[in-house]
């Protein structure tokens, strides 16, 4: 039997947070929904946008920055 960490690279880990804002109904005024923590999943040293699987967001930056990505949505 065979060691994975000698097949595969460990994972990016880069991280970000992800705000989902929404209007009230009868306001002008967009309030936080959620909020999540996302981290990448891709191997270490990957080309391209970092990859969050489990919440199924990408996103663009550095790997020792910490991002906040704001997404709108509505009910």
């Amino acid at each position: 039997m065979t060691d994975d960490l000698e097949t595969t690279k460990p994972a990016c880990g880069a991280r970000a947070t992800l705000i989902v804002t929404l209007t009230p109904v009868g306001t002008a005024t967009n309030v936080a929904r959620s909020r999540v923590s996302l981290h990448c999943a891709m191997p270490l040293g990957h080309k391209g946008p970092h990859l969050d699987p489990d919440h199924a967001e990408q996103w663009e930056g550095a790997h020792n920055a910490v991002p906040t990505l704001l997404r709108h949505e509505e009910d």
